[in-house]
């Protein structure tokens, strides 16, 4: 996925998997249980947060550990 300049978007739960995938070289989520609450989390953020172009990069910063 690109990341294009005045990104607001979040991404999606592939993004953020294929992000974890590039960074740490693992593939192994564990148990799903997690990708209910994460969805609707990423939902959260794209609708009703107002998130700012800076806003939305650190979240996708924080949610890959950097």
């Amino acid at each position: 996925m690109t990341e294009s300049v005045g990104r607001r978007n979040v991404g999606t739960i592939d993004d953020l998997h294929e992000s974890a995938m590039r960074t740490t070289g693992l593939d192994d989520f564990g148990d799903d249980a997690y990708l209910e609450p994460l969805g609707v989390l990423l939902d959260s953020y794209a609708n009703e947060a107002g998130l700012t172009e800076l806003g939305s990069k650190m979240f996708r910063s924080s949610s890959r550990g950097r």
